[in-house]
């Protein structure tokens, strides 16, 4: 059996390696959710200026729950909804490419 002095540089090791094998799941995870999103998501996102605008769609609690600002823009105060419920979020000075990484 190994001394504990170098038991314990193995097991941070061990930590690290599935504490990082657990982000790229929780990850991949929330990338599934948000090709889903297409389908079945409550939030329109359009970023950009008219021909480089892009929309994306997203799960409301997925994004509040993950950042602050999409917090109070989801919230009551802030939200504007379309004919179906859905929350629709304007912001022309995102460049769409920048957005999808966050979005990511």
């Amino acid at each position: 059996m190994l001394p504990s002095h170098k038991l314990a540089p193995l097991t941070f090791l061990v930590m690290i390696k599935s504490s990082a094998g657990l982000m790229i799941l929780v990850s991949s995870k929330y990338e599934k959710l948000l090709e889903q999103a297409e389908d079945d998501g409550d939030v329109t996102i359009t970023v950009g200026e008219e021909l480089m605008a892009k929309t994306f769609k997203a799960h409301s609690l997925i994004l509040k729950t993950q950042c602050p600002w999409f917090e109070k823009a989801i919230s009551k105060e802030w939200a504007r909804k379309n004919e179906e419920g859905d929350i629709i979020i304007h912001k022309p000075n995102i460049i769409p490419f920048i957005f999808e990484i966050i979005l990511k």
